[in-house]
């Protein structure tokens, strides 16, 4: 008897191990490979994971050949090859990279026109149509025909955006681009561009560069003369030379901030989970007069902290009389912390007053 009995439940202990096996015991468990894993939601609820709608491209190349993205038609690129490699290119020369792994594109299939074009699906099913431009590489150089500029002179430091037109340019041309500058009567100096940018599909191809100057700290403008090579800098075409004026400060719009301190005391202590005080500020016309005109975008605020302007706190300016508030809104801390306040009514970022400066603690929460 008791033998039967030891039977039945070794019996009744391997069913149970199979039901569990076989993942019978829990309907929301599945057997892979022998190991039993809990069931994905079908659904789309708890466990799911969106599927990603990127398109984008992160390269291609062709033959080896890096193509050049349009800066304004994102969906073109640009290859540049010896005119004879042209016709030999088929698809499985063009290499391309997604930005997104989990993204596929189509085989790149040549057009009637010459170009290429393929197709991008995002895992989501989001489509983007890429057009791909073979020209053929010029063996002639590179002529620099026409140059127009614009000032940018209400930041700092100013700065003057070029755009090159010429004959023969290439993405190849962009590292032969250098440029000199010469303040007032003085000499050319050869100078760093601030940024370089290559449109090939431009007709014809154009360069867009960019070049800073001194901040100009006197009464009077500043005349700079600018000159650029095509060529590496084996030549300069001075008749082609472009004229940047920066201008100077005025004296008849020159204002300042100060504080009636009996209304506006310089060290301010928030109240305990207080992160905004108000500052009250008045502006003067140097030399006096009227300040009808003078907008609040011209008042700038500095925050310091141990010395460093930071970023962290905000600040809004209100008011269209002489008395304005400044509202400045700053971050949360685990710990008390003080900071300095500066203003101008320069407008610039970077410079302020020496006086007023007030002191804001902030309590720790």
């Amino acid at each position: 008897m008791k033998t039967l009995q030891k039977l039945l439940k070794a019996a009744a202990l391997f069913v149970t191990a199979a039901m569990l096996v076989s993942g019978c015991g829990n309907p929301n468990n599945s057997v892979k490979n022998g190991k039993q894993e809990p069931s994905v939601p079908s659904n789309g609820g708890v466990g799911s994971i969106a599927k990603s709608s990127e398109v984008g491209v992160k390269s291609i190349t062709v033959k080896g050949v890096a193509a050049v993205q349009d800066t304004v038609l994102n969906a073109k690129y640009m290859a540049i090859l010896p005119a004879e490699e042209l016709e030999k290119v088929k698809s499985s020369d063009i290499v391309i990279v997604l930005k997104d792994a989990n993204a596929s594109n189509t085989v790149p299939e040549k057009n009637t026109n010459g170009t290429w074009s393929f197709t991008v699906t995002a895992e989501n099913g989001a489509a983007k149509t890429y057009t791909l431009i073979l020209a053929p590489k010029s063996t002639q150089t590179a002529l620099l025909k026409e140059i127009t500029a614009t000032v940018i002179d209400t930041v700092i430091p100013p700065y003057a955006i070029f755009k090159l037109v010429g004959d023969n340019f290439t993405a190849e041309t962009k590292n032969k681009i250098k440029c000199k500058v010469k303040k007032g009567a003085g000499q050319y100096i050869e100078q760093e561009l601030k940024s370089n940018k290559f449109n090939g599909l431009a007709t014809p191809p154009t360069y867009t560069v960019e070049v800073s100057f001194d901040k100009n700290t006197t009464m009077q403008d500043v005349i700079y003369s600018v000159i650029f090579s095509v060529d590496g800098g084996t030549s300069f075409n001075e008749p082609l030379a472009k004229e940047v004026k920066i201008p100077g400060k005025s004296a008849a719009e020159s204002y300042s901030i100060t504080v009636i301190q009996s209304q506006q005391p310089l060290a301010l202590t928030l109240p305990d989970g207080n992160l905004q005080t108000k500052i009250i500020v008045m502006v003067m016309k140097d030399g006096g007069g009227s300040i009808a005109g003078f907008s609040n975008d011209k008042i700038k605020v500095g925050v310091f902290l141990d010395g460093t302007k930071v970023t962290v706190a905000k600040y809004k300016v209100e008011g269209d009389k002489a008395k304005r508030t400044i509202t400045i809104t700053f971050p949360q801390s685990s710990e008390d912390k003080t900071y300095t306040v500066k203003v101008n009514a320069t407008g610039s970022e970077d410079e302020f007053q020496s006086e007023p400066v007030f002191t804001v603690t902030v309590k720790g929460m």
